[in-house]
């Protein structure tokens, strides 16, 4: 299991005036059953860096991978995930509404890329970094991951809010392209947002 915190571990969503976030646990109350709810939210590794921690733990995460890159390490790839129509069920249906969905879309992440760091860099968008057997089998994972949200669009038992849909994309440094991790940060971005234009037009047809 990677924890990136040695003092509390992640459990549970909670609300707040703006949005809902994973919960703090503290090492006194993680006992076996807090342990089984966050397995079983976060089933497997993958952690998600949420609340005033999120821009700290992610700057950390790129000077990490810069000093990678300069030691000659670049085995890396990074995946863009972002939330279409959030603004949509906002105001049709309320935020509160939109917060499921962004909980539903976290947790599928989760669950997808289970040995990866993940971060969530906007209201609607999120970044991981391929480690692994996530690095390792990407496709497969991003197939899995599309079935997922197809079914999800296809289930008559779920609200509007539930059907979540969502673009992802992905890019693999390659030194031949990318100059710094500020260049493979773009291209992955690039690729989510195409997918996320064809995701549009299709609904829209």
């Amino acid at each position: 299991m990677s924890v990136h915190s040695a003092e509390r571990y992640y459990d549970r969503y909670v609300d707040t005036e703006e949005n809902l976030y994973l919960g703090w646990i503290s090492d006194d109350e993680f006992d076996a059953g807090t342990a089984a709810m966050f397995f079983d939210i976060m089933k497997g590794d993958s952690v998600v860096y949420f609340t005033e921690k999120t821009k700290t733990a992610y700057d950390a995460e790129i000077v990490r991978i810069r000093e990678n890159i300069e030691e000659g390490d670049v085995k890396l790839g990074l995946a863009m995930i972002d939330l279409n129509f959030l603004k949509k069920l906002n105001d049709t249906y309320g935020h509160d509404k939109g917060n499921i969905a962004i909980k539903k879309l976290c947790h599928l992440v989760c669950v997808t890329f289970k040995h990866s760091p993940v971060f969530r860099i906007g209201g609607d968008e999120f970044v991981v970094i391929l480690r692994g057997n996530d690095y390792e089998h990407y496709d497969e994972l991003t197939a899995s991951f599309n079935r997922e949200l197809e079914e999800m669009s296809e289930d008559p038992s779920l609200e509007p809010w539930e059907k979540v849909s969502a673009a992802v994309g992905a890019a693999f440094y390659d030194p031949s392209v990318d100059e710094n991790i500020d260049s493979l940060l773009k291209r992955a971005d690039a690729v989510m947002y195409e997918r996320k234009k064809e995701m549009k037009a299709a609904r829209e047809d």
